[in-house]
């Protein structure tokens, strides 16, 4: 899909920044699982922000047009 919504010289540019994005995004999941956890002393509640960074992700899919923006 990344192909898709970005133009053939660019293309080089927008992988980067979509491999950046992950690399940046990792230490994510974990802090927030280490912190819940820590702060409720609940390993099963500890894992509820990945229940809640997976509807951010499916919310913020809204926004994209599968088809690109390409003609």
């Amino acid at each position: 899909m990344l192909v898709r919504h970005t133009t053939p010289d660019r293309a080089t540019e927008a992988f980067g920044i979509f491999a950046l994005s992950g690399k940046v995004a990792s230490p994510i999941s974990p802090l927030l699982i280490a912190l819940v956890t820590t702060f409720s002393g609940s390993a099963r509640i500890g894992i509820s922000p990945i229940i809640g960074l997976f509807l951010l992700g499916l919310i913020l899919l809204i926004w994209v047009k599968p088809k690109g923006e390409m003609a």
